[in-house]
């Protein structure tokens, strides 16, 4: 059968629709009709259609913690997302098709995709491995503390805690990016949070050294002020920094030199939240992530070509996939109502939990509808 997104608007501005047959339940993508060949229409209604989406940096899962997501939760929420692929930190086990884990650095070589926080040994020889056995080092790009989620300053005295300076989150950051150098592994940081880092990023791109870097939409959305109204659900990593941060964060995002979003999606229950001082960082997200750039970044509704590129087209560049909307490949896309709103709830979302400073608010493009392998 060959089946015709039509009413559609491609994300790369295009009006064409998307024409893709299903033949022993295998989706592949095709540019003409052949023939004498019936044809199913799959009416879009003037929805964006991007190529679904790929996400690096999640932690669904974590067999310690009873309230982590399970299979069928982490797969609920990604549907939602618009995610066709999450890349999860390196104690999520799930061994499904949607989620790529890896171990630690012997393992993962293998597979080719390793993950990394400080204190995994020496960064040096870390990544003299992953260069050796040619795989792909995932870093959190911040040493991993107690002492973490606040941003040192405002948000810290607020909450009594220590927090992270700038030089806490750049310090690390900087080994990281010249032991990349050095060695010429590849490396992709999951999200910074500070315009620091944005431009030592930049530095080291500009050097050679072969890095990409993500950033999560808490930090485009959000300043450590939003601390005084949020308390624990805004503790995350790295932490959210000032207004100048943010708008950095957003130009990087809008001239190339962010590569991809990144969830950070970390699924925690109330009585992890409870409290502030005490309170583990991480918030829920994978549901919300583009809805909340649509919301907060508005003026992404006019660039849909850049949505298809750091949601979908370049995070799975990055992990090796190189998946797109080409003749012969998968139909595996995302049709989106950008004008559509939705309150965020409990009862709303399909993760297991929902500590996620955007409860209650409004969010737009959250009428989203998820085809994986044409269906």
């Amino acid at each position: 059968m060959i089946y015709k997104v039509k009413n559609c608007i491609m994300y790369d501005g295009s009006r064409k629709g998307l024409l893709f047959t299903v033949e022993n339940g295998v989706s592949r993508i095709i540019s003409e009709i052949p023939d004498g060949c019936e044809v199913e229409n799959i009416d879009a209604n003037g929805a964006l259609l991007f190529p679904a989406f790929t996400d690096i940096g999640a932690k669904c899962y974590d067999k310690c913690r009873e309230n982590s997501e399970s299979l069928e939760t982490a797969s609920a929420a990604a549907t939602v997302g618009g995610y066709r692929r999450i890349v999860t930190l390196g104690g999520d086990c799930f061994g499904d098709g949607r989620v790529v884990t890896a171990k630690n650095v012997s393992d993962g070589a293998k597979s080719g995709i390793v993950y990394g926080f400080y204190g995994d040994g020496d960064i040096y020889d870390t990544l003299s491995t992953i260069k050796e056995n040619d795989a792909l080092y995932i870093s959190a790009g911040i040493k991993d503390t107690a002492n973490g989620g606040f941003a040192r300053g405002i948000a810290s005295k607020m909450s009594g805690t220590v927090g992270f300076s700038r030089y806490d989150e750049c310090g690390e950051l900087s080994k990281l990016l010249f032991a990349a150098y050095e060695t010429g592994a590849r490396v992709h940081v999951m999200a910074i949070g500070c315009k620091e880092a944005l431009e030592m990023v930049k530095s080291a791109k500009k050097a050679g050294a072969a890095v990409t870097v993500g950033v999560s939409p808490f930090h485009l959305a959000l300043t450590e002020n939003d601390v005084a109204f949020y308390g624990a659900n805004c503790k995350l990593l790295p932490p959210l920094r000032s207004p100048r941060d943010r708008e950095a964060l957003r130009e990087g995002l809008f001239d190339g030199s962010i590569d991809t979003v990144s969830s950070l999606h970390t699924p925690l229950s109330r009585s992890e939240k409870a409290g502030v001082n005490g309170a583990r960082y991480g918030l829920c997200s994978i549901e919300t992530t583009l809805p909340v750039l649509m919301t907060y970044l508005q003026e992404l509704e006019e660039k849909p070509r850049r949505i298809g590129e750091i949601m979908a087209l370049k995070p799975s560049e990055i992990i090796g996939e190189g998946f797109s909307l080409r003749e012969g490949q998968s139909a595996d896309f995302v049709l989106v109502d950008p004008s559509s709103e939705l309150v965020i709830s409990s009862n709303t979302l399909k993760s297991k939990c929902s500590n996620t400073p955007f409860l209650g608010q409004t969010l737009l493009g959250c009428n989203l509808r998820l085809y994986l392998n044409g269906k």
